[in-house]
């Protein structure tokens, strides 16, 4: 068989990731880049586990077998696991990631390691075999505010203050932001729960028979992985009531449904918080004396505290 001339990794090919997927802590995850016919070169691995913001990473040197570069890693905690490679050609170093929309596959060539997108293995130890019904479903993901508006008259439910919204269903998205890139305001283009409601024929005419559904709870952006209220549906969508009409509708036609629950981080604008003060709670961010003042990890309170990936409108929770 002829050698490839160009570094080959896929982090969806088992010849290149062993095993495939998540994995419980102490399995043994196998790495493998392929130089094939290219001479003088040396592939490392680099890798870490991200802990409360620092990044302390490990660096291997991978074995090569005939052009086939090869090192193992065994995580030994619950956690994201992040890794890419460095390869010297006869002294010159080029760094290989993730695509750059971060989706896995085919990795794709870096000259600064900086600005590097990293793979990504996720290790848990939820043991719990998956129902039969996830095992072999046809899925749909849903983003609620694009989906559908199934209000008759096509009118947006309470709209958010100083929301933007758009005029025609077909606009591009846009984003008004500030002078320092903060989004000040959200644009929404008004799906909802009634239309979810109006289009399961349409799902079942696909052969759906599961549903992923981005988060639903209020928030202040058309995300919602910002989350305000746990227990309130976001009045944008509609109201519990509706969801729960909505729940027993799919499931009468055997769709299932997987909820994305964001409780890793909530919104800065939340009850919990309440760093703009929107909420009549007591938020983290104005007291230490709020009941949710534990669930943070603030460095030097108020304003500097751990939050998802440096994302300040999204301050991490202490799981």
């Amino acid at each position: 068989m002829k050698k490839r001339k160009e570094i080959y990794f896929n982090s969806h090919d088992e010849a290149c990731r062993t095993p495939f997927g998540a994995v419980t802590p102490g399995t043994a995850v196998t790495l493998t880049v392929d130089t094939g016919a290219i001479e003088e070169t040396t592939c490392y691995l680099n890798f870490y586990k991200e802990r409360h913001g620092e990044q302390v990473i490990e660096t291997l040197t991978m074995d090569n077998q005939g052009g086939k570069h090869t090192a193992t890693i065994v995580p030994a905690e619950v956690g994201l696991y992040f890794y890419w490679f460095s390869v010297s050609i006869k002294g010159q170093t080029t760094f290989y990631g993730n695509s750059h929309d971060a989706l896995g596959g085919l990795a794709v060539s870096y000259q600064q390691e900086n600005r590097m997108r990293p793979f990504q293995i996720t290790v848990h130890d939820y043991t719990k075999p998956a129902p039969s019904w996830y095992k072999n479903a046809i899925f749909y993901q849903i983003f609620p505010d694009r989906f559908f508006n199934g209000n008759e008259d096509g009118e947006i439910l309470n709209p958010k203050p100083g929301s933007f919204l758009y005029a025609d269903w077909y606009d591009k998205p846009i984003y008004v932001k500030n002078e320092r890139g903060e989004i000040v305001r959200w644009e929404f283009s008004g799906g909802n729960l009634a239309g979810i409601r109006k289009k399961i024929d349409y799902l079942k005419t696909l052969g759906v028979t599961g549903v992923y559904l981005n988060p639903v709870f209020e928030a202040r952006s058309n995300h919602r992985y910002d989350t305000g209220d746990y227990h309130k549906i976001d009045p944008m969508l509609g109201t519990n009531e509706e969801f729960s009409t909505l729940m027993e509708e799919l499931k009468d036609q055997n769709i299932g449904v997987i909820l994305d629950g964001v409780f890793n981080h909530t919104g800065a604008d939340s009850k919990y918080f309440n760093a703009l003060g929107t909420y009549d709670m007591l938020g983290a961010a104005q007291s230490p004396s709020s009941p949710y003042y534990s669930w943070y990890m603030f460095k030097d309170y108020p304003h500097s505290y751990e939050s998802w990936w440096g994302v300040t409108d999204l301050p991490n929770v202490n799981e």
